[in-house]
């Protein structure tokens, strides 16, 4: 982490503001602050003093072994100290470094089962939730790759924000808007949130004054009644409002339509889009707007039910800032955007909250009647 601390960064910045934010809150009655490598190193409970003393020689001479990074042995400890009173906040890179002599591949594949094994221990006895946050930071520094090769940088490169705690304790968070408010030149750029599953059906209720593709009964608050299609298209759309909050996902992944599935397949989300706060079907607790539609001229079935899944899956902006070698990374600007090891750190984090590869976060099914 050193060359992230090296002078004033946008790093120093998001950190000072994110733990101001924190100690200010109504939810926090006290914040301690430690370093952590193969210790944890404890420092005084002074936010300012803290970030002012955010540099290289500082961590050197804090102590504990920075020679590699055992990922899986601090989240270890980070879930060991979380409870109903205790969320703790997590920052680094999250770059494994297996050390000299070892093989990186075998390395990321063991850290990615006990990551998986740590994580499903405490959910099976604390109501666990955990949102990650990536940022961005210029750094400035010996960046040390898969074979522990030392590469001088000196450019933007991801770091990461944990927050683990209770799920009430990160709603908390969230509901005070503080990773909203994260401050520096570029705030945060993805986020994944995770926490129990089991949120059942989505509310909803279809719109009839909004987009539509052929004709159906005006007074619908369920279901639609009295459904013909377009005669001119030859296909069947309608717009419902819903209510995806409980799905506990960021909107860039609400957003993305291949997080959905739809059933019969011959029907598809043709658009999503967030409902304004100054939108009344806001006001009645719809979060969002979606438009579906045949995707071709199917003739309409006498009943059926259209059931739109939102999946349980990987965020997509994991794999696209996910890299498998970086020993190229002087010669390589896209490697710049990448964190080593990323994918095989959230599969064991995604496998622990969602064991069923074909699970859902929530649901919404929609009965459809022909006009007779």
């Amino acid at each position: 982490m050193d060359g992230y601390v090296k002078g004033v960064t946008d790093f120093e910045t998001a950190i000072y503001n994110l733990l101001a934010d924190v100690k200010l809150s109504t939810f926090c009655d006290s914040l301690n602050l430690n370093y952590i490598n193969s210790q944890v190193l404890k420092f005084p409970p002074d936010i300012e003093d803290f970030i002012n003393k955010l540099e290289p020689t500082t961590f050197k001479e804090r102590g504990g072994d920075r020679g590699t990074t055992d990922i899986k042995e601090i989240l270890s400890n980070v879930l060991g100290r979380v409870n109903n009173r205790n969320m703790a906040v997590l920052v680094s890179d999250f770059v494994f470094s297996p050390g000299k002599n070892k093989d990186a591949t075998e390395y990321l594949e063991q850290q990615q089962v006990g990551i998986r094994i740590d994580i499903a221990q405490k959910l099976d006895s604390f109501d666990l939730a955990l949102a990650v946050i990536q940022l961005g930071s210029q750094f400035h520094g010996i960046y040390y790759d898969r074979n522990n090769s030392g590469i001088p940088i000196d450019n933007k490169r991801p770091y990461y924000v944990w927050l683990i705690g209770s799920r009430e304790q990160i709603e908390e968070v969230r509901n005070k808007r503080i990773l909203e408010q994260l401050k520096g030149r570029n705030g945060y750029m993805n986020m994944a949130l995770y926490k129990k599953s089991g949120n059942g059906a989505a509310a909803y209720a279809v719109q009839h004054a909004k987009w539509k593709e052929g004709t159906f009964n005006r007074d619908v608050s369920k279901g639609i009644t009295g459904a013909e299609w377009n005669k001119e298209t030859k296909r069947f759309g309608f717009s419902i409002a819903t209510d995806l909050s409980g799905s506990w996902q960021d909107e860039s992944y609400l957003r993305d339509t291949s997080n959905y599935q739809v059933h019969p397949a011959y029907y598809v989300i043709k658009d999503i889009r967030a409902i304004k706060h100054d939108d009344q079907l806001y006001n009645k607790g719809y979060t969002h707007l979606l438009e579906l539609s045949t995707r071709e001229a199917v003739p309409l079935q006498p009943n059926e039910t259209v059931r739109v899944e939102l999946l349980a899956r990987m965020p997509q902006w994991v794999n696209e800032h996910t890299s498998s070698d970086d020993t190229r990374m002087a010669n390589d600007p896209a490697q710049m955007e990448k964190t080593f090891g990323l994918k095989h750190l959230m599969e064991g984090v995604h496998g622990a909250f969602h064991p069923d590869p074909n699970g859902s976060l929530t649901s919404i099914a929609i009965p459809i009647t022909k006009k007779k």
